[in-house]
């Protein structure tokens, strides 16, 4: 299809220009490696999806509000894309109201709200019984943090410090000592009135665990032994005194009812029988109580 021009002659049109009419029709396929995923219901993915879906028609030049509606449909499930449909923001094709209705009934504000503090500190508990001894495991660590108290960071209910503090509280205490020694040295004036930066803390980590040292594996086991003999000379040292201060309760607790008893015990009399009779029968000597003869 060609266009006629005064001054030019023809000229082709453009796809723009050919698109004006359904542009929704020229959107990638369900699919396509640049259509985004089919939706199902998913609070979790929602808006992910629909910040897809956003780009998708500025990229193909989508701007009008009914075909942004109908555009959406094929990118659904079944059951979402009747849900859609019987919308009265789609039969109006009003793609603002389709959004917020969309928002309201997967509920796409549940994931800002889906962690609270008490998930980020039952987290830090556990992991502080985890000690550290590469960047593998500090980076699961991290990860594992920003998807918990990034959230709550960017929700509001937690700021910078105590992101920064929660993520100190999370380190094995040896982990703590070995980079807050190494932060002292990079800087002799190290500000200990406030939580340190995770920035800072990951800076430190590099060092320690730098994957590059000459004497990385003489650290691994070095620490590896050092901390399972003191765990374990502390265990038995603990069980020790436990079973000492057990033994020595248990002897006086002992002493003490043995003495009690002792107290309580009524005095036995000793009886005096009456004197036995005794006879001979047939060569032995048989002794009879009295009274039974």
């Amino acid at each position: 299809m060609v266009t006629a021009t005064a001054s030019t002659g023809t000229v082709p049109t453009t796809q723009a220009t050919q698109t004006t009419s359904n542009p929704y029709i020229n959107l990638p396929v369900l699919g396509h490696r640049q259509a985004p995923k089919k939706y199902k219901g998913r609070h979790r993915d929602l808006d992910r999806f629909l910040d897809h879906y956003k780009h998708l028609c500025i990229q193909y030049n989508i701007t009008d509000s009914a075909q942004k509606c109908l555009g959406l449909l094929p990118y659904c499930s079944d059951e979402v894309a009747e849900t859609i449909e019987n919308l009265e923001s789609f039969v109006q094709k009003d793609f603002k109201d389709l959004v917020k209705a969309l928002r309201w009934l997967y509920d796409g504000d549940r994931k800002k709200a889906e962690y609270h503090t008490g998930n980020l500190e039952e987290f830090t508990n556990k992991w502080r019984q985890t000690y550290i001894q590469d960047l593998e495991t500090l980076k699961k660590y991290q990860r594992k943090y920003i998807r918990i108290a990034g959230a709550l960071k960017t929700a509001g209910h937690i700021e910078e410090r105590e992101f920064n503090r929660w993520f100190w509280a999370g380190l094995h205490y040896d982990t703590r000592l070995r980079l807050e020694r190494q932060m002292t040295n990079d800087d002799p004036n190290l500000d200990l009135t406030v939580p340190f930066d995770v920035s800072r803390i990951i800076r430190a980590a590099k060092h320690i665990y730098s994957r590059e040292r000459f004497d990385k594996f003489l650290l691994a086991k070095s620490d590896q032994g050092s901390t399972t003999k003191s765990g374990r000379k502390s265990r038995k040292s603990r069980r020790r005194k436990q079973e000492e201060t057990s033994d020595e309760s248990s002897e006086g607790s002992t002493s003490d009812e043995d003495s009690d008893t002792e107290d309580e015990k009524p005095t036995r009399r000793r009886t005096t029988h009456p004197a036995r009779e005794t006879s001979k029968h047939w060569g032995r000597r048989v002794i009879y109580p009295v009274g039974t003869l």
